[in-house]
């Protein structure tokens, strides 16, 4: 068996080109920001927050206000994705004072008016919009013009409508983060007139073993990113069960010696799940092959951790709804099976909206989902497995511990509980 790859070349003084929180301090808009948080800081007693969570996804954002330890009194989450969102609920809907969950950005954008009566005023608004029209991995991306870039516009839209509400009702501005891929200028521009603020970007290896570079968009001071010499930037992928990346195992049997080596980032999409970029390889030795190598991609527990998630987070979940609807979609009479199986009806509704299909596998039937992205005819783009689905989740995920260095400063404003279950340390640290 051959092994043959090219090692990957970190350059130190490359891991982040430009530093970007000293670029920002040039930044007027910025300066103005840090003034008003410290003027906030001195004047305002400390209150619960209320959130505006939109594109929430796995609940990324509410996982790094729970390890911030911020009390959260009443959050809002907006996500179109049902298996996203059981996810979330599962996690964060039992913590949370009031949680009440909105389908479509559409339905949250046209009763804006009546949520902030009712569920404001919201002091913190934070979302990651989706980004195939903006990444460079979209050869055909058209950017704000499209429908799913427009939510970038859409989003800093809603931004300055509950400014002006909490304003109007003599309530402090909200706080806002954004997160997306970086773009073209012609794109950016229109995105930075809507926010008010350029965007920081921000690679998650130099926080973490796993690549991620995103723009975040956001009102908050920022803290000093993490020395590019330091044991965190310098931090190395780190697998369970022997596994090692390939240039670790190039290193390993070479008897050389790696200094650290990064996760590429993980993708959402189907043709990037599981492509070459995410092998992982160790030693069988039990065969004769020369070297004895077992290869496979990363795991979806790989995945949680490298991206600072707790093991589980999204698997243990997702298994638990496909078991469901496997065992339910067999049955004679399958709306009675899922009833005996402990869903109720509310549930069974969020899942009747997808599309599903067996696949025959060589040895059964395997349950796959239709994934909310659509074809020209109203289809499903792709069909996923329950592993793959867990994959596809995290790939649109937050980096963690990135998002919670940004979000920090928050602790100086809201008030601050326990929680349980969000105390776990990085596998890297």
């Amino acid at each position: 068996m051959q092994l043959s790859f090219r090692l990957p070349i970190y350059h130190i003084s490359t891991l982040c080109p430009l530093d970007p929180v000293s670029h920002r301090f040039t930044d007027e808009r910025y300066t103005d920001i840090c003034q008003s948080f410290e003027k906030l800081k001195s004047n305002q007693p400390k209150i619960a927050i209320n959130v505006l969570s939109i594109f929430s996804g796995i609940g990324s954002d509410l996982l790094v206000l729970k390890r911030l330890g911020i009390d959260i009194q009443n959050c809002i989450v907006v996500e179109h994705d049902s298996f996203a969102q059981a996810v979330c609920s599962a996690h964060h809907k039992e913590d949370v004072g009031c949680y009440h969950h909105i389908s479509t950005f559409e339905q949250m954008e046209d009763d804006l008016e009546n949520i902030m009566i009712e569920k404001g005023p919201f002091h913190f608004i934070i979302g990651g919009p989706p980004c195939v029209e903006f990444s460079g991995a979209n050869a055909n991306r058209e950017g704000v013009q499209s429908v799913k870039g427009s939510y970038m516009l859409r989003f800093g839209q809603l931004i300055n409508s509950v400014r002006q509400f909490n304003r109007d009702n003599k309530v402090q501005d909200p706080f806002f983060f954004c997160e997306n891929v970086p773009m073209r200028w012609e794109d950016q521009e229109h995105v930075e007139c809507e926010f008010g603020i350029s965007p920081v970007l921000i690679d998650a290896l130099q926080m973490s073993p796993a690549k991620r570079c995103r723009a975040y968009y956001l009102n908050l001071p920022i803290n000093e990113l993490p020395p590019l010499h330091s044991a965190v930037a310098l931090s190395s992928v780190h697998l369970s069960d022997a596994w090692m990346t390939l240039p670790q195992m190039y290193c390993h049997l070479k008897k050389e010696t790696m200094s650290y080596d990064k996760a590429l980032t993980f993708m959402a999409s189907e043709a990037r799940l599981d492509d070459k970029r995410m092998l992982k390889v160790k030693i069988d030795r039990t065969s004769r092959c020369d070297p004895p190598l077992i290869i496979d991609h990363y795991s979806v527990a790989d995945r949680e951790t490298l991206l600072g998630y707790p093991v589980g987070y999204v698997e243990n979940v997702l298994s638990q709804i496909f078991d469901k609807l496997e065992k339910s979609f067999l049955a004679d009479d399958w709306l009675t099976e899922a009833l005996d199986n402990g869903w109720d009806i509310e549930e069974i509704q969020n899942f009747g909206g997808s599309k599903y299909k067996f696949e025959f596998n060589g040895q059964g039937f395997t349950l796959k989902v239709g994934t909310m992205d659509k074809n020209k005819n109203g289809d499903s783009l792709y069909y996923l497995n329950c592993e793959q689905y867990c994959k596809r989740l995290l790939g649109n995920g937050f980096s963690i511990p990135v998002v919670e260095h940004l979000l920090r400063p928050l602790k100086e404003l809201f008030l601050t509980k326990a929680y349980n279950d969000t105390s776990y340390r990085f596998i890297w640290e």
